[in-house]
């Protein structure tokens, strides 16, 4: 990840990334491209907001691509903040790493990697900044993905996986990945609790 997306998150979620510079090194980084630079910022918003909720120690230790998707690695937390993570990780394999554009799980070379059309041959060692709307993005992203724990808690993220009726049959993974998509779910899962059958 660029320097500046890097920073803007450290410096935006104080409470989550403990960054250790003794002796001058700097043992935390994002290890992933920009593309998921506003699933990651909307996934770290959801976990701060939550964690002071309910007064909890929540610590990232590592954020990386591996095997094409996004993983977050935690100290800290509960079964709400693991379901939170998942369902990030579940949507970066939506989500091209270089862009943000939609994509899907490539093999090049022996590598996975997620990538849309553009960049499915892109060498990612050439940096990106994240250019997508991740002030509306991030919050959408967060609120949509806190009321689907709201309603369906355990069975959260087996419920996005599925294609939903309610949503023209198409899987709620499949859109948390933009604004427009995260709207839709939400206008569900509001249809949802207050009982309008769809």
């Amino acid at each position: 990840m660029q320097e500046r997306s890097d920073t803007f998150l450290t410096t935006h979620f104080p409470k989550l990334v403990c960054i250790d510079q003794s002796d001058g090194i700097r043992l935390f980084g994002f290890e992933c491209g920009d593309g998921w630079f506003g699933l990651i910022y909307g996934v770290m918003l959801l976990i701060d907001r939550y964690a002071s909720e309910k007064s909890m120690d929540v610590h990232l230790r590592q954020v990386k691509e591996k095997f094409g998707l996004l993983r977050i690695y935690k100290s800290g937390g509960d079964e709400n903040i693991e379901l939170m993570i998942d369902i990030a990780e579940l949507v970066s394999g939506t989500l091209c790493e270089i862009c943000g554009d939609p994509g899907q799980a490539i093999n090049t070379q022996g590598w996975v990697s997620t990538r849309c059309t553009k960049h499915c041959t892109h060498d990612s060692s050439i940096g990106h900044i994240y250019k997508g709307p991740y002030h509306r993005y991030g919050p959408t992203y967060a609120g949509t993905v806190a009321a689907i724990i709201g309603l369906f808690g355990k069975i959260a993220l087996r419920w996005i996986q599925e294609p939903v009726r309610g949503l023209g049959n198409q899987k709620p993974l499949d859109l948390l990945g933009s604004v427009g998509g995260c709207r839709e779910v939400l206008r569900l899962i509001n249809q949802l609790e207050h009982g309008v059958y769809v």
